[in-house]
């Protein structure tokens, strides 16, 4: 075998075994648990402005998370089963945010009171 032989066997060598240290390297994350999504998911619902200090909550079973609570309209529901759908580890949302308007506002009474009568106007004889 000549020099420029050995070189080319030499450096293919090397790639193949550097290949093979790489792909050994490349193994994928073991999947997430319940607790650990549960986490995620709150924390990406926390930290989500369009959603803001509304009253959700997530819990996760088999990679299943289940949303329950109260949002003031429809897009902050949408937006937060949006956000746990894109935990990774997720398989499916199960979305049970009720929607609830803003309160209404108080009731007027029906009749204003009448003025008080001040006493120095009075007609009255005295």
């Amino acid at each position: 075998m000549d020099a420029q032989t050995i070189r080319t066997i030499a450096r293919t060598s090397l790639l193949v075994l550097s290949f093979t240290m790489l792909l050994a390297g490349c193994k994928s994350a073991p999947p997430a648990d319940d607790a650990d999504l549960t986490s995620q998911v709150d924390i990406r619902l926390a930290s989500d402005q369009t959603i803001g200090p509304q009253s959700i909550q997530a819990s996760v079973s088999n990679g299943i998370v289940t949303l329950t609570g109260m949002v003031t309209n429809a897009a902050a529901r949408t937006v937060a089963g949006a956000d746990a759908a894109h935990v990774s580890g997720v398989k499916s949302v199960v979305n049970n945010i009720a929607v609830q308007g803003p309160p209404p506002p108080p009731k007027q009474p029906d009749q204003a009171p009448a003025p008080a009568e001040d006493p120095a106007l009075s007609t009255s004889g005295s």
